[in-house]
């Protein structure tokens, strides 16, 4: 086989050449200590490159976003805790206004006390972060929360919407929480009834706290009236029985000052009516057959008459100084539930629905009312609007007043079940920026040991393994000098260097 001349000396050229670039290419790699250079080097490390140094910048961007996010629920966190012991203190001093000792200085005093801690709850509601973004107003981040209105309460100046932060690719998480949620809100789960006097009664009954007997009861979410009336036939009546006069038999009898029930109903399918002593209970109850008319003994003393046809069912209450109270509780959510009339008691129980109960204490006036309402009722859930109707009854005078009084007290009760359940929901929104805090603590760890990881892989894929390195360029080098060499060789390979001149 022949083999041209220029065949061979192009060769030998193109082997030496290929082995210079080689040896260029890793004096490159050696000085700067990158592997992959342009994408020719290592097309598929190049790919490779490409994909961690985005993972990189990923993840760099997602610990940015979450050191933002975190500083953000710090700054929430900070201001909650300063909400929460405020709120305390609130319910501390109501609790204090409500004692019976104070007379009206003391009050007056205490409500510019109750004003401060106002003043105090409408700037932590205003709370800005360090860049001057209101930290409650939603999306309205350069908007004043909240503002006092002329007439007393506020105007909430955000919105409904709750900024959060990407901080990794399938998690965005709630950085902030709306000055509606914190301050005019309240939680459907747990939070107390509400209980209230009308601001007009004219007696100086009270109302107690509500009481709930049955937690699963579907009526405890409904809303109840109490209303207060006075005569001698129960409002609840069906029949048409009416009391007569009250004559005194016996004007020595120690009865003559008791209070009676005269009740209705069917014994052995014959009318009759129980005669019950109220105001002694060691006295036992009497039951005759009703004849309309008759005179009717009420203990030794005192006689009376009904006529007319009472049902039974049907009651009637007397004494010498007249007729008795009755309480009658109306589920005002359901019109479909008959109202209940009952004998009023001083403290004693008022059934609400299946599941709860309440007291009236005092002399309620007839024509006075009361009310119970679900802790979510938008009158329930404002603090601010709560905190200006109390301020507003401890200024009331009340002292020496047995009606102003009551009043006074009915709205302290009013407010401090306002009062415990918007505590109860600041709490509670509270522990859950605590958990998100705790949630991006533990993103945090993860992407920062990922990124870590992204690094190294991408370090050892472009990084020159320079013990390598060096000894290919050795190799290389001595390719190349036993290239020339060889080269060098061929070309005094001729005929001619054989023939004499």
């Amino acid at each position: 086989m022949r083999i041209a001349t220029s065949e061979l000396y192009s060769s030998s050229v193109a082997t030496m050449e290929n082995q210079q670039s080689q040896m260029l290419q890793l004096e490159q790699q050696v000085s700067s200590g990158v592997a992959i250079s342009n994408p020719a080097d290592d097309p598929l490390g190049a790919a490779q490159a490409v994909t961690l140094s985005a993972t990189s910048a990923t993840l760099t961007q997602y610990s940015t976003n979450q050191t933002a996010a975190l500083s953000s629920l710090q700054t929430e966190d900070t201001t909650l805790t300063s909400v929460t012991t405020t709120m305390q203190s609130i319910n501390s001093l109501i609790q204090e206004a409500m004692g019976g000792t104070l007379n009206d200085t003391d009050r007056a005093a205490l409500s510019k006390q109750l004003a401060g801690y106002r003043n105090e709850l409408m700037s932590l509601a205003n709370t800005t972060d360090g860049e001057g973004n209101s930290i409650f107003s939603g999306f309205q981040n350069t908007t004043q929360v909240f503002t006092n209105n002329p007439g007393g309460g506020v105007t909430y100046n955000g919105d409904a919407g709750q900024r959060t932060v990407q901080v990794t690719g399938t998690r965005n998480i709630p950085v902030s929480d709306t000055g509606a949620s914190v301050f005019m809100s309240v939680q459907s789960l747990g939070s107390q009834p509400v209980p209230a006097g009308k601001s007009t009664n004219t007696g100086n009954g009270v109302i107690g706290s509500v009481t709930i007997t049955n937690q699963s009861a579907a009526t405890n979410n409904d809303s109840y009236s109490i209303a207060l009336t006075a005569g001698p036939a129960s409002p609840a009546n069906t029949g048409t029985g009416t009391l007569g006069a009250i004559s005194v038999t016996n004007s020595t009898a120690t009865t003559n000052n008791d209070n009676y029930q005269v009740s209705f109903s069917n014994v052995a399918g014959v009318l009759s009516y129980t005669v019950t002593d109220t105001s002694n209970s060691s006295v036992a109850p009497v039951t005759t057959p009703y004849t309309a008319g008759a005179a009717i003994a009420l203990g030794s003393g005192l006689t009376t008459t009904i006529t007319g046809a009472p049902n039974a069912g049907d009651s009637f209450s007397a004494s010498q100084a007249g007729g008795s109270m009755y309480t009658t509780v109306t589920d005002t959510s359901n019109p479909a539930v008959a109202p209940v009339t009952n004998l009023y008691t001083d403290g004693g129980t008022i059934a609400l629905g299946s599941g709860m109960n309440t007291t009236i204490s005092g002399t309620p006036a007839t024509g006075d009312s009361f009310t119970v309402t679900p802790a979510s009722n938008s009158g329930n859930t404002d603090v601010f609007a709560t905190l200006d109707t109390m301020i507003a009854a401890l200024n009331n005078p009340a002292q020496d007043n047995a009606t102003a009084t009551a009043t006074m007290q009915n709205a302290l009760s009013t407010g401090l079940a306002q009062m415990t359940n918007s505590l109860d929901n600041v709490v509670t929104i509270h522990a859950s920026v605590g958990g998100r805090e705790q949630e991006l603590q533990a993103v945090q760890t993860v992407t920062s040991t990922n990124a870590l990881q992204v690094t190294t892989n991408l370090q050892t894929l472009t990084s020159v393994d320079m013990t390598k390195a060096i000894s290919q360029y050795t190799q290389v080098q001595s390719s190349l000098s036993a290239s020339q060499k060889v080269f060098a060789q061929t070309q005094s390979l001729s005929l001619f260097q054989y023939f004499n001149p």
